[in-house]
């Protein structure tokens, strides 16, 4: 008999002797692989299957973009995709709709591996991002931890879990207008950002260029030499 968080649970079979505990959450492996410095290639889906998700893993893609923001994939369906995701190892992601915690939350609940939040212009934009994404002390998640990340409660407490998740969970967000990219320099200094993603169709239309990724303009902006400079001068 051991005691669950939701209670009590007879096991009928010794499962082993008691070990060190260990992580609770899976290991973000498109995190391990963007810290080290590697290329990772990821594809998006906007629809919900599951099987198409699980052929996109056997492809060998690193990631895969469940898409809330455009396409049909909801926090009900998204959580067989999700599994599909892992079930070959690829990273699973969710694109939200919005930039709220009752739209983040319910998906990072069901076992994404982070969220690539869309239109995120400000500092004060981005922090919201990690705050609904992080729990206490580094943001105010609403704590859950009897769903998939978490194996269900059966593992560890969930203070482990919550620390766990903290360090697994990926945040990237979007720069999709002119507006983000002028303020590159504050939203770089926001802790518990992993990655900012540029958005070129919804920049190419803030410039005037409505899709003329190509243009260049719209190059000129996203070129790294650019945006180096615009992270450079930040007077702190």
């Amino acid at each position: 008999m051991v005691k669950h968080r939701c209670g009590w649970i007879d096991f009928t079979r010794r499962v082993g002797a008691c070990s060190a505990p260990a992580a609770i959450m899976r290991e973000n492996t498109l995190k391990q692989r963007l810290y080290a410095g590697k290329a990772a290639f990821g594809v998006m889906c906007t629809f919900p299957s599951p099987t198409v998700v699980e052929m996109l893993g056997y492809l060998g893609f690193d990631w895969i973009l469940l898409d809330n923001e455009h396409g049909s994939i909801t926090v009900d369906t998204a959580e067989a995709c999700i599994a599909a995701a892992e079930l070959t190892g690829m990273a699973p992601l969710v694109r939200p709709v919005g930039n709220k915690p009752e739209i983040i939350a319910p998906f990072l609940d069901r076992g994404a591996w982070g969220v690539q939040v869309p239109h995120v212009n400000t500092a004060a934009e981005a922090r919201a991002a990690v705050d609904a994404v992080k729990y206490a002390p580094e943001g105010h998640r609403g704590i859950f931890s009897g769903g998939r990340p978490a194996r269900y409660g059966f593992e560890g407490t969930t203070a482990d879990y919550a620390v766990d998740a903290n360090r697994e969970t990926l945040v990237c967000l979007m720069l999709e207008e002119v507006e983000a990219i002028e303020n590159l320099s504050e939203m770089v200094t926001v802790p518990g950002v992993d990655v900012y993603f540029i958005g070129s169709g919804d920049l190419s239309q803030s410039m005037g260029h409505t899709g003329q990724q190509t243009h260049p303009d719209v190059q000129r902006v996203m070129e790294p030499c650019s945006l180096s400079s615009r992270i450079q001068s930040n007077p702190r």
